[in-house]
């Protein structure tokens, strides 16, 4: 059975893909990365906003899922980048977020799939 904090990861993950992909229906894919990082941080100036304000759990929630699926899409357009110049390795967090290390592109588009 999995935890609570493990519900929540997944409740987390599936926010931020919808909220990714309303967006993209909205808006279409960023036109370059200073537009990816301008809307970025517009979306980080209300996170911030709603907690100096203290806001409601919910408000400040909607912000972090706002802010976290403009990152994701910075991700993908950089990977779509990697793929396209074909890099041969894919820089990857060690599990414990402390190391880098450079894995095969292969072990870095299966991990980001979550098939490892």
């Amino acid at each position: 059975m999995a935890s609570k904090y493990q519900e929540n990861l997944n409740q987390a993950f599936e926010d931020v893909r919808r909220e990714l992909l309303g967006a993209l229906v909205k808006n279409g894919p960023f036109g370059s990365r200073h537009e990816g990082y301008a809307i970025m941080l517009e979306e980080v100036d209300e996170l911030w906003d709603e907690i100096k304000q203290d806001g409601e759990s919910s408000k400040v929630y909607a912000e972090a899922m706002q802010v976290a699926a403009m990152a994701t899409e910075i991700m993908v357009n950089e990977l779509s980048r990697m793929q396209e110049e074909k890099a041969d390795t894919f820089p990857i967090m060690d599990g414990d977020l402390v190391g880098r290390h450079e894995v095969g592109k292969d072990a870095a588009l299966k991990a980001i799939r979550g098939e490892v």
